[in-house]
């Protein structure tokens, strides 16, 4: 990106998470602007996995506070979709059950789920956490090979 187009449109210091998506929303939709996707890796990024980062601490309430802020950023579509991939995981994660039902009625209410984003959900919050990565590390190796 050019530098003028960060400094015409900064990140915005209210959010301290989903902040990159956010300015990357807000931009998109400015006259001019366009976003593209590159087949191959422009960076490589090594972390150290027992450092305590904010993507990594469980705060689910604050992403469905974010998603609701930014609802007229997001097509129904990825609203639904952002509330069965990223808020479920977090909520059933810790055991919220208390959120299992009022989730799924925002992203209904609010979004257009696809019957995909729905089994997702359900997934999310059937399957402990330890069986999906077992399951989703099979299907990667079978599908390299």
């Amino acid at each position: 990106m050019k530098k003028e187009l960060v400094q015409k449109m900064p990140l915005e210091e209210k959010f301290y998470r989903h902040e990159d998506w956010e300015w990357l929303l807000r931009v998109s939709a400015m006259e001019g602007v366009g976003v593209e996707f590159v087949p191959e890796p422009m960076a490589i990024w090594h972390s150290d996995m027992g450092t305590k980062r904010l993507s990594n601490i469980n705060e689910w309430q604050y992403s469905l506070d974010w998603i609701r802020s930014t609802r007229n950023l997001v097509t129904p579509k990825a609203y639904s979709g952002f509330i069965a991939t990223m808020i479920s995981p977090s909520a059933s994660l810790v055991g919220d059950w208390k959120a299992f039902f009022p989730l799924l009625w925002e992203a209904i209410r609010w979004g257009k789920p696809r019957p995909i984003d729905i089994c997702l959900y359900l997934i999310m919050w059937l399957f402990p956490q330890q069986i999906r990565q077992r399951v989703s590390s099979i299907l990667i190796k079978k599908f390299k090979t």
